[in-house]
C-alpha cells in the first residue's frame, strides 16, 4: 500500500458537518466523494459507460464485480476551531448563520492506494501519482462542504513542500494532463478541453473551461463579490429554468491563496439537465455574466 500525508489549511470557512448535520466535522467519505466528482469532471473524453467502469475500478461500486474502493482516506482534525458564519455574505444584515471551520485551520489528510497501480482497462492503469495529482487538482478547483460551488470550503496544501507551488494556469494544465491524455490546452488566458478525441455525446458535467480572476485582498471581499454576483444572476437563471427542467449550476468557483492575495478560480462544466430547458441560451448568457462579474 502506498500512502502520503497532505498537511492542509482551510482558505475559506468550511461548512462540513458530522452525522447530526450540525456539529462541524471533516468526514473522509465526503472528501472521497469530492475526489470522485473531480475525477469524472477531468475525464471528459470518455463515454458514460466507460467512465462508470473506470470510476468503479478505482473508487468502488455496487455491482457484483466492482468491489470496494481502492482509495483509502483518513483525516487528522485535532483541535479545529469553528465559528458561526453567514453562508450568504452579501446579505450583511442577515441573522442566518451556520457553524463552519474557521479560515487558517490546519489538518492532515492521509491518502492511500492499495497497490502501486490499479488496472482500470486492458491497457490503462490508475497510479499512486495519479491519486496524488487528483487530490492536488481537487484542492485547487473545488471545495468541501456546503456552498463549495461558491467559494466556501476552499483549502490549500502546505506540506509536502514539493507539492506547494504558485497556482497558475500552467500548473493546473500540467496536473490535468498528467493523467495520460493530452486533452486540455491554454488559449486566451484560459484552459479549455479539447474533445476531438471523443466522437460521442457526453451528458455529464466534465470540465469545459478554467479561468483565474483578479486579485482580492481578503477572502471575505471575494466571498462577498461571489455572493453578490450569484444573487444578481443566479436567481434569474433559476427563474428561466421553468417546470420544463432544472440544472445544477455548471459554474464552480473556488478560492486560492497565493503569496500576494486571494484569487477566484472559475471552472465551467458541461451543462446537463434532467429535462429540456425552455430558455437554455438565456441561462448560458447569465452564466457568462456571473463569471464576468467575479473575474
Amino acid at each position: 500500500m502506498n500512502t502520503i500525508t497532505f498537511k492542509c489549511e482551510t482558505v475559506t470557512p468550511m461548512f462540513m458537518a458530522g452525522a447530526d448535520g450540525k456539529k462541524p466535522e471533516l468526514r473522509a467519505p465526503s472528501i472521497k466523494g469530492v475526489l470522485r466528482f473531480w475525477w469524472r469532471a477531468i475525464n471528459g473524453y470518455l463515454e458514460l459507460k466507460d467512465l462508470r467502469e473506470r470510476e468503479a475500478a478505482i473508487f468502488g461500486g455496487s455491482g457484483k464485480e466492482q468491489g470496494r474502493s481502492k482509495v483509502i482516506i483518513n483525516i487528522d482534525q485535532t483541535n479545529l476551531d469553528y465559528e458561526d458564519y453567514n453562508p450568504l455574505p452579501h446579505r450583511k444584515n442577515s441573522n442566518f448563520k451556520l457553524k463552519a471551520f474557521k479560515s487558517g485551520q490546519g489538518f492532515s489528510v492521509n491518502l492511500s492506494l492499495i497497490s502501486d497501480c490499479i488496472k482500470v482497462k486492458e491497457n490503462e492503469t490508475f497510479t499512486f501519482d495519479n491519486l496524488c495529482n487528483l487530490f492536488i487538482i481537487t484542492t485547487i478547483l473545488g471545495g468541501f462542504g456546503k456552498r463549495s460551488r461558491r467559494g466556501f470550503g476552499s483549502i490549500r496544501i502546505i506540506e509536502p513542500q514539493k507539492n506547494v507551488r504558485e497556482i497558475n494556469l500552467s500548473y493546473i494544465l500540467e496536473l490535468l494532463n498528467s493523467f495520460g491524455y493530452i486533452k486540455y490546452k491554454i488559449r486566451d488566458s484560459e484552459i479549455y478541453s479539447d474533445l476531438t478525441l471523443n466522437k460521442g455525446s457526453l451528458d455529464y458535467p466534465y470540465i469545459k473551461k478554467i479561468q483565474i480572476g483578479r486579485k482580492y485582498k481578503t477572502y471575505n471581499d471575494l466571498l462577498f463579490k461571489i455572493g453578490m454576483a450569484t444573487h444578481d444572476f443566479c436567481d434569474k437563471i433559476l427563474a428561466s429554468s421553468t417546470s420544463t427542467g432544472r440544472m445544477a449550476s455548471p459554474v464552480y468557483i473556488s478560492i486560492i491563496k497565493n503569496a500576494d492575495g486571494y484569487y477566484p478560480i472559475i471552472t465551467t462544466l458541461n451543462t446537463t439537465v434532467d429535462k429540456p430547458l425552455a430558455n437554455i441560451s438565456y441561462s448560458l448568457k447569465l452564466q457568462d455574466k456571473l463569471k464576468e462579474a467575479i473575474l
